[in-house]
């Protein structure tokens, strides 16, 4: 999935969006997870003046964070359970 997001990005860059959103698609295809190519292929959209597509994109990629930030959260709070059991769970033995 990297290659194809570093080749839409020279694409990008290069001033060839046509060539660009393939390449973006394709990684997205490998690697529907990847925070980097929904953020570029979503502001690509946007400067396409393809509005609906690119809401589309930002919208995976908030829902993407948003599980993140969720499984952070659960984790974070397991940390710390953990952290307060290890010293109940050795005083038991």
């Amino acid at each position: 999935a990297n290659a194809y997001i570093v080749l839409a990005q020279l694409y990008q860059a290069t001033n060839r969006a046509s060539l660009a959103i393939p390449n973006y698609q394709r990684a997205l295809e490998l690697n529907p997870r990847n925070v980097e190519a929904l953020y570029d292929f979503a502001s690509l959209l946007d400067e396409q003046n393809r509005p609906l597509e690119a809401l589309l994109v930002y919208q995976r990629l908030l829902n993407l964070a948003n599980s993140i930030y969720i499984a952070e959260d659960i984790l974070s709070d397991a940390q710390i359970r953990t952290d307060e059991l290890t010293p109940e769970i050795c005083a038991i033995q």
